[in-house]
């Protein structure tokens, strides 16, 4: 602490004292910094000097000691002694350590030790110095170097600093009187506007002219009053920018999950208070990942902008709409009584996100199924009725999508159970589980085999043989399917290649799941399947793809299967009829057979709209120039009929069931076709 003398001082006291005391401390600095940088550019000064006069007694003294010439040997130390006044002696000794020259040090005298230095009791350095020559020493030397003018350029340099230190002191305090008076008057300006600035009036202004450092602080003073409600304004702004970034979707400017989960705390909270009904619907886009695969994610991202839009217009401002993440949305309804007034806002909804989207020069559809919850009749807290709008979401996509499903407690139970069944799905593949049975296709006009669909089966440890209509729905949107459809390609082109070693060369098709003909890298893998069964011809090699997947994504699915087409496989489109597709797209779809649905073959020897469809496909099919096939033959009945309107190759019950892979063989060279269809021919 500083003593209260001095604190009472005034300030212009305080400041003359610290110049004074930062003067002489600086001079006293520079002296001592001066004396330490001359003091070693001496000491340099001396060990060049030594390093000089070691390499000069060196080249002078080795050839002599080489030659045990002494007389020369002694000289060179006399003249040496003579003629350099900083050297006091020099003894020169043999390899053996005799002296064999020397002057300037009696000779019954000891050497002292090498070193010593300005501290040293007799003000010299003792060098000494090895002579070597080939790896051999010769011998040594040793001489004295006295310091005496190391102490004179001292003494100079002593004198010196003190009068430059007098000089400084006397002009320092000549400034420090006129400095102090100027410098304390500007402050005390500068004081009493900062005062006035403290006390809030920003409008106060501070007149200091001049460019030194008291003028620019003054103009500081000035600039900060100006700025300060600016600032102010600014901050609150930023402010504003990072609570909406913190609670908002980068993307889309929706609100996020954190917003979110306040907007469902409110609205629960005021559900609760007034007795009204709370809608929590969950929207998942069918058909977005095609269109990211085809188009790029940048497209992707403009479609997802898109959607959040139309969401923002269609609902009404007291709702809310966030985005989870992905393609997933969720809608806080809220202001009605009956959920029949939620449901029409869902309708909205879905025919507003079914409308074309055009975005960066391309044209894509898609649609959403929507889960939804009501509270207080699903009295749950904010994350277990997102969850539950979510399981309603999944049943909305089983039930064909583009459409809503309303959550129940029965529903609950149920998805917990599809859940544990899926996940025994799964397990059944790592199990072997699965098998694969054919089911024969023929020529009822030619009367032979022509090939064979694969058909899935679990062979369940407890159940036994079960049909894929139990298992396949519970994993159609999960990415399961795609591993099971490698499976169910890579079973079958394998027996394609046991059958042929039996001498059974007879063409396999396989059901193409949607989600493996969306994925981008299905040609890849499918030329990786054909190389590692190389002795399967490619166009025995049929894939049977459903009329809805294939429209769910008509250009990427149309690319995709050009390129497997190219590998030399075949497509056929299944079910036809069923998928309410637009001529305009069937036929950019690159398709070899078409195959009329079972719903429509079984009933049209009783139903005239099933056999118009019938007649209709074929006639179709020829104008495509595409083959046709019917499947779900269960009588020869419908055999004959079928013949009749012009549609040769069938499968179906009524001509075989499907079998396992050992019962085939057998099965094709034992069949003959029934005497009704040749009849049917030669009408």
């Amino acid at each position: 602490m500083l003593p209260r003398w001095l604190i009472n001082r005034s300030f212009r006291f305080k400041l003359s004292a610290a110049a004074l005391v930062a003067l002489l401390a600086m001079l006293g600095l520079l002296g001592w910094q001066t004396w330490t940088v001359l003091d070693a550019e001496l000491r340099g000064q001396l060990r060049g000097r030594i390093e000089q006069t070691n390499l000069l007694l060196i080249s002078a003294v080795a050839l002599p000691l080489a030659q045990r010439d002494y007389a020369t040997l002694g000289d060179i130390a006399s003249d040496l002694v003579k003629q350099d006044n900083a050297i006091s002696y020099l003894v020169i000794e043999d390899h053996r350590g005799r002296r064999i020259a020397q002057a300037g040090w009696p000779a019954e005298q000891a050497l002292p030790a090498p070193g010593g230095g300005d501290n040293g009791p007799d003000g010299e350095v003792h060098v000494r110095q090895s002579v070597r020559f080939a790896a051999q020493t010769l011998g040594e030397f040793q001489y004295g170097v006295s310091l005496q003018f190391l102490e004179q350029a001292r003494a100079t340099l002593a004198s010196k600093m003190l009068k430059i230190g007098a000089i400084g002191v006397l002009f320092g305090l000549l400034l420090l009187v006129p400095l102090g008076l100027w410098v304390t008057r500007r402050l005390g300006l500068l004081e009493a506007a900062a005062l006035r600035l403290a006390a809030g009036k920003l409008d106060e202004r501070i007149d200091l002219p001049g460019e030194d450092e008291l003028s620019r602080l003054a103009g500081a003073f000035n600039h900060m009053a100006d700025s300060l409600s600016a600032t102010i304004g600014e901050q609150k702004k930023a402010a504003r920018a990072l609570a909406h970034l913190a609670h908002h979707d980068a993307l889309t400017q929706l609100p996020n999950r954190v917003l979110l989960a306040d907007r469902m705390a409110m609205a629960l909270a005021q559900a609760h208070r007034d007795g009204d009904l709370l809608g929590i619907a969950l929207i998942d886009l069918d058909g977005f990942k095609p269109i990211n695969d085809t188009y790029g994610h940048d497209v992707g991202d403009l479609v997802l902008i898109e959607v959040a839009n139309r969401l923002r217009t269609t609902l009404r401002e007291a709702d809310t709409v966030a985005r989870l993440g992905g393609d997933e949305f969720v809608l806080v309804l809220s202001g009605f009584k009956e959920e029949t007034e939620y449901q029409r806002t869902l309708t909205r909804v879905l025919t507003t996100l079914a409308r074309n989207y055009t975005v960066a020069g391309a044209t894509v559809t898609l649609s959403g199924s929507i889960g939804v919850t009501f509270f207080p009749d699903d009295d749950a807290d904010a994350d277990t009725l997102v969850r539950h709008a979510d399981q309603a979401m999944y049943l909305a996509k089983q039930a064909g999508r583009n459409r809503f499903h309303v959550f129940d407690a029965v529903m609950d139970r149920d998805a917990e159970q599809r859940q544990g069944a899926r996940n025994r799905v799964i397990a059944a593949l790592a199990a072997a589980e699965f098998r694969l049975h054919y089911q024969p296709k023929v020529d009822l006009r030619a009367g032979r085999v022509i090939g064979a669909e694969a058909l899935i089966r679990w062979q369940h440890p407890e159940r036994g043989l079960v049909a894929p209509g139990e298992f396949l729905p519970l994993i159609e949107d999960d990415d399961f399917m795609a591993r099971l459809s490698e499976w169910v390609i890579e079973t079958a082109l394998a027996q394609m290649e046991q059958w042929q070693a039996q001498g059974l060369t007879l063409g396999v098709s396989v059901n193409l799941p949607a989600r493996h003909l969306q994925a981008a890298d299905f040609p890849e893998f499918l030329a990786g399947a054909l190389a590692r069964h190389p002795a399967v011809a490619p166009a025995l090699f049929e894939l049977e793809v459903l009329e809805s997947a294939a429209l769910d994504d008509v250009v990427g699915a149309s690319a995709r299967m050009q390129q497997c087409r190219d590998l030399g496989v075949r497509f056929a489109l299944d079910d036809f009829g069923t998928g309410y597709a637009s001529l305009a797209y069937l036929r950019r779809l690159p398709i070899d057979l078409l195959k009329i649905d079972q719903s429509f073959v079984r009933d049209m020897l009783q139903d005239p709209d099933d056999l118009a469809i019938v007649k209709g496909v074929i006639g179709l099919a020829a104008a495509f120039n595409d083959t046709v096939i019917a499947e779900g033959v269960e009588t020869i009945e419908h055999a004959v009929r079928l013949l009749h309107l012009g549609c040769d190759l069938a499968q179906g019950y009524g001509i075989a069931r499907p079998m396992p892979p050992e019962a085939l063989p057998a099965w094709v060279a034992a069949w003959r076709p029934d005497p009704a269809l040749a009849a049917a021919t030669r009408q």
